[in-house]
This record gives C-alpha cells, sequence and structure tokens, in this order.
C-alpha cells in the first residue's frame, strides 16, 4: 500500500467534481489534470516528480454554462492541446491554448458569437 496515496477530492473546488481527465502537455511533456466542477469552474494541476499531484491549482477558471465532461486532446502533431467541454444542453466548448489565456480564449469565442463548436 505505499505506493497508493488517497485524497478528498471534494475539498479541491467549492462544489463537487463532475469531471476530470488528466493529459500530458505536449510542449514540455509535463502531465496535467483537469477537473471541472458542478458550477463550471475548472481547474488544472501539475504532478509533481514523484508523479503525485500537487493540488495548488496552475490555472483556475470559470465557463460560461454548465459544463457535464471534459476531454483533452494531447497529441505531439499539434501545437496545444485541445480542451473540448460537453456542456448540459448537448453543445461543445472547443478551446486551445486554454492553459496560458483562459479568459481570454472564453470571451474570444463569446464576442465573436461563436460560444459552441
Amino acid at each position: 500500500m505505499d505506493k497508493f496515496h488517497f485524497y478528498k477530492l471534494n475539498k479541491i473546488h467549492r462544489d463537487d467534481i463532475r469531471s476530470m481527465v488528466t493529459y500530458q502537455n505536449p510542449i514540455d511533456g509535463s502531465r496535467k489534470l483537469v477537473t471541472v466542477s458542478r458550477d463550471s469552474e475548472a481547474k488544472i494541476f501539475s504532478f509533481d516528480s514523484d508523479g503525485f499531484i500537487d493540488f495548488n491549482a496552475d490555472y483556475t477558471f470559470f465557463l460560461p454554462t454548465q459544463i457535464s465532461t471534459v476531454c483533452v486532446i494531447d497529441r505531439s502533431d499539434l501545437p496545444t492541446v485541445l480542451f473540448i467541454f460537453g456542456c448540459l444542453n448537448g453543445h461543445q466548448y472547443v478551446f486551445h491554448g486554454l492553459e496560458q489565456n483562459a479568459s481570454q480564449c472564453i470571451t474570444l469565442h463569446q464576442n465573436n458569437g461563436m460560444n459552441f463548436v
């Protein structure tokens, strides 16, 4: 049991976690965890050198609608990671470069009338 560590994940958001997924950043090779809560707060966390999650969030942002699931496409042939958020109304948000510019990506989609892809 020495290799297993258990965490109370319900303490990293104000609301319950609805979806989470791990991915590898193709730019620097770092492993990440993205979580989305029921109130559409998303957080991105890093893994430390031992493979454990550092629960001090690298990024925190709010999505403008209720999210049911998150998918990450982290292929090395893409310039940035693609984030696909499935909404409760059946639509999807698709963002690239979200780690560095979450609020700008979300605002750009809203201002251009491209809320849903």
